[in-house]
């Protein structure tokens, strides 16, 4: 009886742990505030405001704006890199994603996969879909020391964008339209994502921004 009782406990301790865990990293998913890298950009004027006040978000959203080159936000490798760094130093991981961008591909600064990983791993941890989707990038191409992994690529692709990040939604649009990169081919799914993620995209991407980042 009192093994069966103990065991009991166990369980229900077990089940009330899964659902902690889950309810933090729900939590963390909900917490992270919005900007570029789910389609609800904010406008240049209050980022402007938002930077002076050493808003270390707005940093970051910045530098994604750059990144990506707007009317009121000019394409800059040279800005992109100051302000994500700016961001990444204050502790943010949003900055700390794009950071690890341009560690990987050398973006406004010698590259550095190695330090990339660190941040992008880093924003990860924190819940931060486009850290997600960036630790996925550096399984693609091998990068910072990991072997080469299409398979863990795509699992991270996948859970930055069921967390609401385009560029990881277009990703995944891409790879299951041809069946590449760790993606099994799906191409109904492909389509109907490409056109939910370009409706949600109008007004803060630049089309032929969409896939492959």
């Amino acid at each position: 009886m009192k093994k069966s009782l103990q065991a009991s406990r166990v369980m229900h301790s077990h089940v009330f742990l899964q659902f902690l865990l889950f309810s933090l990293s729900a939590f963390s998913a909900l917490a992270v505030p919005d900007g570029l890298w789910n389609g609800k950009r904010t406008p240049a004027d209050k980022l402007k405001e938002r930077i002076e006040k050493k808003d270390p978000e707005a940093m970051a959203e910045w530098a994604d704006c750059s990144r990506n080159g707007f009317p009121e936000i000019s394409y800059d490798e040279k800005v992109v890199f100051k302000f994500a760094k700016k961001a990444a130093d204050l502790g943010n991981p949003y900055g700390m994603a794009i950071l690890a961008r341009c560690y990987l591909v050398g973006m406004g600064t010698e590259k550095n996969a190695v330090k990339g990983l660190a941040l992008a791993q880093k924003s990860a941890d924190a819940g931060h879909p486009l850290g997600i989707k960036n630790l996925g990038n550096y399984h693609l191409r091998g990068a910072g020391g990991l072997p080469k992994s299409p398979a863990k690529y795509a699992e991270f692709t996948s859970k930055a964008a069921d967390l609401g990040c385009l560029m990881a939604k277009g990703n995944r649009a891409h790879g299951r339209f041809d069946g590449i990169n760790g993606f099994i081919e799906n191409r109904d799914a492909s389509m109907e994502e490409l056109v939910e993620t370009v409706r949600m995209s109008e007004t803060s991407y630049p089309s032929s921004n969409l896939l492959v980042q």
